[in-house]
This record gives C-alpha cells, sequence and structure tokens, in this order.
C-alpha cells in the first residue's frame, strides 16, 4: 500500500496542466485587455475630433451669419448713405476711379494717395533759374 502523503499528492502532469491552463487564461485575458485599451483610446479620440469638427461648425456658421448680416448693413448703407447709420464700430471706405473716400473720415490714420497739389506757377522760381544757369551761381 502507498504511504499516505504520496497518495494525497497531485500527479506532477495535472499540476502542469493546470499552471499551463491558468498561463493561457491569464495571457488571453491580459491581451484582450490592451486590445480593448486601445480600442477605447481610439474610440475617444475619434469622438474628441467629432466634437472639435461640430464646434467648428457652429463658429463657422456664426461668422457667416455675422459677416451676412454687417454685408447687408454695409450695402443697405452704400446704396443710401444718408438713410442708415453706418457701423459704428468700424471704417467704411468708398474706393472710385481715382479717389478714396472714409467715413467718418476721423477714423482714416493714413489715405495712401494723397490729392494732387496745384502746380506752382513759373514765375515764382525764375529769378533763381536766372541766377542758376545764365550767371553760373
Amino acid at each position: 500500500m502507498m504511504p499516505q502523503n504520496k497518495w494525497l499528492k497531485p500527479p506532477r502532469s495535472l499540476l502542469l496542466i493546470l499552471f499551463l491552463l491558468t498561463l493561457v487564461s491569464v495571457s488571453a485575458l491580459g491581451f484582450f485587455g490592451w486590445k480593448l485599451v486601445v480600442q477605447e483610446r481610439v474610440v475617444e479620440a475619434q469622438r474628441s475630433r467629432e466634437r472639435l469638427e461640430q464646434a467648428a461648425d457652429r463658429i463657422a456658421g456664426t461668422l457667416r451669419r455675422t459677416l451676412a448680416e454687417a454685408g447687408d448693413r454695409l450695402g443697405a448703407w452704400v446704396a443710401e448713405p444718408g438713410s442708415g447709420v453706418p457701423p459704428h464700430d468700424g471704417l467704411v471706405l468708398l474706393l472710385g476711379a481715382d479717389s478714396l473716400s472714409a467715413y467718418p473720415a476721423e477714423r482714416l490714420l493714413y489715405q495712401p494717395s494723397p490729392q494732387p497739389l496745384p502746380e506752382t506757377p513759373g514765375e515764382t522760381f525764375a529769378e533763381a533759374e536766372t541766377l542758376e544757369f545764365q550767371r553760373g551761381q
């Protein structure tokens, strides 16, 4: 008869099978857990991108609406300058073929094309030219 302590010991092959089964189960659980974490990161990045696109769409819509309203007000004012009030925070520049006018004029800091100055009469420099060219002074 077998001694009692050997009889209660499980066979080594059974322990090896249980160990390998546990190792495979833990490995599979770790692998699938890692895949789940990666997938959650991808989904969160996609949701973040969608929220960003929605915010950009809202901003673009608001900007389009504001520009359309300002364009309508400015168009009505340009059609009939005395009929309405021009935009109170801005400067209206009216460009002509050879002119530039601003409303309100005091907000225009620099006028790129100055008004032509009247030509000086020839008699003003006649005496100086005589001294310079004829007398060599």
